[in-house]
């Protein structure tokens, strides 16, 4: 590519996909090194039209405004709780407020779950989980530990404080 050349696709940048020729090359601006081609080693062609075809997923339309119930006006309770195999399990119970969509409580749900997430030191190797109940508004998110002892799960049960929305 010549300094001719790319002087060529900035004259015409603001303009939709223009195609040009120069001595050896058939080229569509803007300038991308991905769409021109030399006519010397490739015998790529452009399509019927003679322009360039870009494709792009389109943006989904807006349906509205989703409000997440904030986490003041949900019933959050910390315990710890055994698993089905004895072992201690600490989990965070969340009751949102009656008329909560299941989508308002699995937001939720993940939003605690992700910061839980973030904050475990890299030297814990427990698990975070989520569980939507029964009910639309009820949930928890709860810690399965790997070693299953005491000293881990107090370590769980002070993340998981530490984390609870004030």
């Amino acid at each position: 590519m010549t300094l001719k050349h790319h002087a060529k696709h900035a004259a015409i940048l603001g303009t939709n996909y223009i195609q040009h020729k120069t001595p050896d090359t058939t080229c569509f601006a803007p300038p991308r090194r991905d769409v021109c081609v030399s006519r010397r080693t490739t015998k790529r062609r452009a399509n019927p039209k003679g322009t360039h075809t870009m494709k792009t997923t389109p943006k989904p339309p807006r349906l509205g405004q989703t409000t997440a119930t904030a986490p003041q006006n949900a019933t959050v309770t910390l315990s710890l709780s055994k698993n089905r195999y004895g072992t201690p399990q600490p989990q965070v119970d969340f009751f949102l407020p009656r008329g909560s969509s299941h989508r308002e409580t699995s937001a939720m749900l993940y939003t605690f779950a992700a910061s839980l997430e973030l904050r475990t030191p890299t030297s814990e190797r427990w698990i975070v989980q989520t569980e939507r109940l029964e009910e639309a508004n009820h949930g928890r998110v709860y810690l399965e530990l790997s070693k299953g002892d005491h000293a881990e799960a107090m370590r769980g049960m002070a993340l998981l404080n530490a984390v609870l929305p004030r």
